[in-house]
């Protein structure tokens, strides 16, 4: 085992992975979402993101990985609560070609996984269930490099299609469709 990660180590470090930048972000969203019932209903759903961002974007490179692991806190029309965790994954490629420019624009699919803790009080009684998401959908992001090289200030406005099902029967599963703008300042060469 400690071969195995000496060995990952030396390959991670020979292949360049010195180019890797990590920083932070924080991201909202804003849409709606379908229940999954025979009455169709929708609902509102708005999120607060915060957390980790890593990304792989060297100089000179077309094509780009950023990670994004983010504690979430939302509302389901106003009455249900959901706190948890998501993981972006984001695949870019710069649109203004692979140059050493102090601003990149890129576009690429995100896809997101995550586990929620949903709850929801009223006068009638409370409730409370886990859940799974997964969505997909584009992104396009402005990452803005000082002369330096540290920090980028990154930029991304996303719309995700995606979907919410719960461990029990206490909710209805939900088909979402979210539009999402993200900020975050990334440090590293």
């Amino acid at each position: 085992m400690k071969r195995a990660l000496l060995f990952a180590l030396l390959l991670a470090a020979s292949s360049g992975a010195h180019a890797v930048k990590l920083g932070a972000n924080v991201g909202l969203t804003d849409g709606d979402a379908e229940i999954d019932n025979s009455f169709s209903d929708d609902v509102d759903i708005e999120t607060t993101e915060f957390g980790f961002t890593l990304d792989t974007r060297r100089p000179n490179r077309v094509f780009a990985y950023r990670l994004h692991a983010n504690l979430v806190d939302g509302e389901i029309d106003s009455f249900v609560n959901a706190r948890g965790l998501n993981v972006t994954n984001t695949f870019g490629f710069q649109l203004n070609g692979a140059s050493n420019s102090s601003v990149a624009v890129w576009l690429g699919p995100s896809i997101s996984l995550g586990r929620l803790d949903v709850e929801f009080e009223s006068q009638f009684g409370d409730a409370s269930d886990d859940g799974t998401f997964f969505s997909v959908g584009p992104t396009v992001g402005v990452d803005v490099i000082s002369r330096t090289g540290t920090p980028t200030f990154a930029f991304e406005l996303g719309y995700r299609l995606g979907v919410l099902v719960f461990d029990d029967d206490t909710f209805e599963d939900l088909d979402t469709s979210e539009f999402l703008i993200r900020a975050g300042v990334l440090f590293g060469q």
